[in-house]
């Protein structure tokens, strides 16, 4: 069967104005892909660089990199917003509440360690921008390298223990 046959035959089996349409969209596909092509490389990514400073503030602390900043700040005593800068900030829609009440807590800053706590969690900083989140009891919750900046956005990477796994994502 050549090739002409083969295609008279897809035209009669799935219909003329199918065949056109299919056609159509090929055409209007190649040419948005010729005309939009390849996406914009993006910026070489940027780490937060070496801890500058770092200050209490209430409900938490601010801590100044070369070229980042990072805001800890309790909501509740077992809840920390964790806000890098510069860059978008992402809407809340995890946040049902916008009005938290006050948290007590406790900025610690040792030249070598530096962390913020309250009563059911504490946040450790690494001199690079890592993070490391703690129970009321000692526990390791989390552990996350240093975020890396592209453009507006930020991309946080953290590890996890052999027996962990992320699930619901494909795996």
């Amino acid at each position: 069967m050549s090739a002409i046959e083969k295609l008279l035959l897809g035209l009669r089996f799935i219909g003329f104005a199918n065949g056109l349409r299919t056609l159509s969209f090929s055409l209007q596909r190649d040419w948005l892909e010729w005309r939009y092509g390849e996406e914009p490389k993006r910026a070489d990514p940027l780490w937060p660089g070496d801890l500058q400073e770092c200050r209490a503030i209430p409900g938490g602390g601010k801590f100044h990199f070369q070229n980042a900043e990072l805001e800890l700040f309790f909501l509740a005593p077992d809840l920390v917003r964790v806000t890098w800068q510069p860059g978008e900030l992402p809407p809340p829609y995890a946040l049902a509440g916008q009005a938290w009440p006050a948290v007590e807590s406790e900025f610690h800053d040792t030249g070598m360690v530096r962390s913020v706590s309250s009563e059911q969690l504490e946040v450790f900083v690494a001199e690079d921008g890592g993070l490391r989140f703690l129970d009321g009891s000692g526990k390791v919750l989390r552990t996350e390298s240093p975020p890396q900046r592209q453009g507006a956005s930020w991309v946080h990477r953290s590890s996890l223990l052999p027996q962990e796994g992320i699930f619901g994502l494909g795996e």
